[in-house]
């Protein structure tokens, strides 16, 4: 007499197995795509809020600053003292400088960035007159 089978069998755990394993593969590449793609974007958003923020500092203390561009971070200098540092882990930007002035305008320079893992370049754009900063690709 033979009883009933209980649990499964090496060979179906190992092709339950391979197939989640499959699965994986499949969607792990766009899963990290995204993620990274995401993860650009919201250091973009920061990049933008922070000119934002260091324009708003300068209107209010009536001093002026500078956003010091190196590497993956950024110095603001109020008043060419060192105020704060931002460190940025997915952009790295090429040495460039953005003054402020004491009523909160920024003096238009050219500030260069790359995505970390691409050749993609894009640059900061500000316009003074309507009040946005875009990142351009």
């Amino acid at each position: 007499m033979m009883g009933k089978q209980q649990g499964f069998s090496l060979i179906e755990l190992i092709v339950v197995m391979i197939m989640i394993a499959g699965l994986v593969a499949i969607v792990a590449p766009g899963a990290t795509k995204s993620l990274q793609s995401s993860k650009r974007f919201i250091e973009e958003r920061k990049l933008q809020s922070l000119v934002k923020q260091v324009s708003k500092l300068t209107f209010f203390s009536g001093k002026s600053a500078t956003l010091a561009f190196a590497a993956n971070e950024v110095d603001i200098l109020l008043e060419d003292q060192l105020y704060k540092t931002e460190v940025f882990d997915e952009l790295i930007f090429t040495s460039a400088q953005l003054h402020f002035s004491s009523t909160g305008f920024v003096i238009p320079s050219p500030v260069y960035f790359k995505v970390k893992n691409t050749s993609k370049t894009s640059q900061l754009l500000i316009d003074c007159e309507e009040s946005y900063v875009l990142c351009k690709t």
